[in-house]
């Protein structure tokens, strides 16, 4: 073996070793754990109850949405409470003068007694006093009294029922108020007597916040 074959193997022979050196370098740097990566803080979940439901568009719709014919109910009442309306502003009549009285009887010579009505200010709404036999309910007279007024007639002897209408379209001793009508009477009858030569009549509010009178819904 000449010199330049001795230094070309020393020179080989360490050229293999440094490629075994960097061969297990590098599977001892692959077998190692490489650094820790640094873990996200786990996120907050809301708790159970602050959950929102999921909400179908489609279902929310189908238990809101309201019948068609129910919808159409409405339309026609309405259309009906305009036509009444329409209809009572247009028969409407003037409202009786102060003092008029509409008797359903014969005048009588019979004996009477005093009666004094009196309406307290509603605004726009007048009265109708009507007065009926308490036992046949036929009628006997009827006082239109305007807002604020008062009425004073002679009364037949007798047991009345009252009714006391309120309202606004006046459409005469018939009909009244029309649909504005607001009635009610008289729980016990109303009595005009005579003892001796003393005469029994009634002054009577139409309306007080606490009066003796009890009323009812009229029938």
């Amino acid at each position: 073996m000449s010199i330049h074959d001795r230094d070309y193997y020393r020179e080989h022979h360490r050229a293999q070793e440094r490629a075994s050196d960097q061969e297990r370098r590098r599977q001892q740097s692959q077998a190692q754990p490489g650094p820790k990566r640094r873990s996200d803080p786990p996120r907050s979940t809301p708790p159970p109850q602050q959950l929102r439901p999921h909400l179908d568009p489609s279902r929310w719709r189908r238990a809101t949405a309201r019948p068609r014919w129910l919808l159409w109910c409405g339309l026609a009442l309405a259309a009906i409470l305009i036509a009444h309306v329409i209809g009572g502003l247009k028969s409407q009549q003037p409202f009786p003068e102060p003092g008029t009285v509409h008797w359903y009887v014969a005048e009588t010579q019979g004996p009477k007694a005093p009666l004094t009505l009196r309406a307290p200010l509603s605004g726009p709404a007048d009265f109708a006093v009507r007065f009926d036999h308490w036992e046949s309910r036929a009628p006997v007279a009827l006082v239109p009294i305007r807002s604020g007024m008062s009425a004073h007639l002679e009364m037949p002897l007798g047991r009345y029922r009252m009714t006391i209408s309120k309202g606004l379209l006046w459409q005469g001793p018939g009909k009244l108020f029309h649909i504005t009508t607001d009635a009610r009477e008289a729980v016990d009858p109303v009595e005009f007597t005579r003892v001796g030569d003393t005469f029994s009549g009634h002054t009577i509010q139409l309306e007080t916040l606490a009066g003796n009178m009890d009323t009812r819904r009229a029938r």
